[in-house]
């Protein structure tokens, strides 16, 4: 299953879109904090798409701006929606986590370098933290339901990596003072 096509068709059975559109409509839902879609991937699974009779491609031009192409749901996209959505509620896969990959091999890095990147870590929850709450409460009466659960729970799942973080901050700066 292509996470891209999956966000790309789901957005699309919103309303029409631009490729720009598309990637901001992403980064206004937070989605980017979990989905990992750039531009340049948005645009190929587009084309793709487009290719295969999923999306109907359309010119439009407003005012003096240049030809854009706006796309839309076509039915075989819709189906193929469905198979996406119900394909990723069954999925078993992990979550793939880069931070928790290196944390697995973090005894090769320096003590003193290893504190600071996990500060920092802790510092980039907390300010996402901080500042996805804020996005939700601003915007709770105007979103679905679904949009609402995802923001808390990504609210949910930053809280409980940021208490884990401090914990193994806590470890090696024991460690570290034992050391010392």
């Amino acid at each position: 299953m292509s996470k891209t096509e999956l966000a790309i068709l789901g957005l699309l059975s919103e309303r029409p879109m631009h490729g720009y559109e598309i990637k901001q409509t992403i980064k206004d839902r937070w989605m980017d904090m979990w989905a990992n879609i750039g531009l340049p991937s948005i645009y190929k699974t587009l084309s793709r798409l487009s290719k295969n009779n999923s999306v109907i491609e359309n010119k439009e031009k407003i005012g003096k701006t240049p030809e854009r192409n706006v796309y839309s749901i076509s039915d075989s996209g819709k189906e193929c929606l469905v198979k996406l959505v119900l394909k990723g509620l069954q999925s078993t896969k992990p979550h793939e986590l880069p931070f928790w990959l290196a944390f697995a091999f973090l005894e090769n890095a320096g003590n003193n370098t290893l504190l600071q990147a996990l500060e920092n870590r802790r510092t980039y929850l907390e300010n996402s933290r901080r500042n996805l709450s804020e996005k939700r409460e601003q915007i709770k009466d105007r979103i679905p339901y679904q949009w609402l659960t995802l923001m808390e729970n990504g609210l949910d799942i930053m809280q409980l990596e940021t208490t884990k973080i401090e914990k193994i901050i806590d470890h090696y700066r024991v460690k570290s003072s034992v050391h010392t």
